[in-house]
């Protein structure tokens, strides 16, 4: 396998968090009407794929009212699962010029990142505020953080398994 120099890979990964957070902002531009409906469409596809899957006979009528259900629960999963991508490209960003030393350098890079994805969903959340339909929402922020701190922590955790192997 090719070996990248340090400036390498943190330009792949500089080019990565480009493209993730272009993806973030461009969710969080649409409007209330648009994100509803791309929320409500991921929901109803996720139950017949399930009812499916399961040989459920469900009405149309009772798939409909469980995706509805699901909604909520699933844009919220969608917004931690971005974060905790987040959090690993920066907690990976910012291992390339740490090295792969741990203890309180990792602890230093796992805060640096965590610092900045509470700073960028705080950033998404107010950009909402100028969306149609849209508002921002501090539990939003606080969401999207734990999801990046999870994506850091098991960045960490594997990173220091990979290290002691």
């Amino acid at each position: 396998m090719k070996k990248y120099s340090k400036f390498g890979k943190a330009a792949i990964i500089l080019i990565l968090l480009f493209l993730w957070y272009s993806m973030i902002f461009s969710f969080s531009a649409q409007n209330g009407e648009i994100s509803g409906s791309l929320s409500g469409s991921i929901a109803l596809k996720t139950v017949q794929v399930f009812d499916k899957l399961t040989f459920g006979h469900r009405s149309e009528e009772n798939i409909a009212l469980l995706a509805k259900k699901l909604e909520f629960p699933i844009r919220k999963a969608a917004h931690f699962t971005e974060y905790a991508v987040l959090g690993c490209l920066w907690f990976f960003f910012f291992r390339i010029f740490l090295g792969k030393a741990g203890g309180k350098k990792q602890r230093i890079c796992m805060l640096v990142s965590i610092g900045i994805v509470f700073l960028s969903a705080a950033g998404d959340e107010f950009h909402q505020t100028f969306i149609s339909g849209r508002s921002g929402n501090f539990g939003d922020v606080l969401l999207d953080t734990a999801g990046g701190f999870t994506g850091i922590f098991l960045c960490g955790f594997f990173n220091r398994r990979a290290r002691k192997s």
